[in-house]
């Protein structure tokens, strides 16, 4: 039996931890999935598809808020310090959860 792995993440990405292109890209691309979808493919399907992780985790480097590029992940996070533009529509959505109060 393959084990299900899930991370809660913080919006705000200021971790020492996230250190290269492919830990960055793991989070902040199709790569990481909603709980829900996998949910679903486990209830339909009896387990969950895997993305094609390889293309995903060497996406070029993206701010997670204003989607600019950056290459490298030193510039990527100083740029995080001062981005001001609001989160991405998809960290906020609350249309696949029916318990949703927002």
């Amino acid at each position: 039996m393959r084990q299900l792995h899930l991370h809660v993440v913080s919006q705000d990405f200021d971790s020492t931890h996230l250190k290269n292109k492919k830990q960055w890209n793991s989070f902040n691309t199709a790569f990481f999935r909603d709980s829900m979808d996998a949910v679903e493919e486990v209830t339909s399907d009896g387990k969950a598809k895997l993305k094609d992780d390889d293309r995903l985790l060497s996406m070029e480097l993206r701010c997670h808020r204003c989607r600019s590029t950056h290459p490298n992940i030193p510039r990527l996070k100083s740029h995080i310090t001062n981005c001001r533009a609001p989160p991405a529509p998809k960290w906020l959505s609350c249309s696949r959860t029916k318990q949703c109060k927002h």
